[in-house]
């Protein structure tokens, strides 16, 4: 961060325990390249028009999450 950031935002998904009485163990998590870079842009495009940004960093993990 440098020090004209005023504040730092995370989101943290975790995989819930129970969907509809079904018990969860994972979930996996499929990576389609050109959709996820679309969605993320439509997100950065709109945060943009919001608020002056600095930065933004994305994780976006892929794969079995227990």
């Amino acid at each position: 961060m440098s020090k004209g950031m005023g504040a730092a935002v995370y989101f943290l998904g975790v995989v819930r325990d129970s969907e509809q009485g079904q018990s969860i163990k994972a979930a996996r998590i499929r990576n389609i390249p050109a959709h996820a870079e679309h969605q993320f842009h439509l997100l950065f495009d709109e945060i943009e028009k919001r608020w002056p940004i600095e930065a933004i960093r994305v994780v976006h993990r892929i794969g079995i999450i227990t």
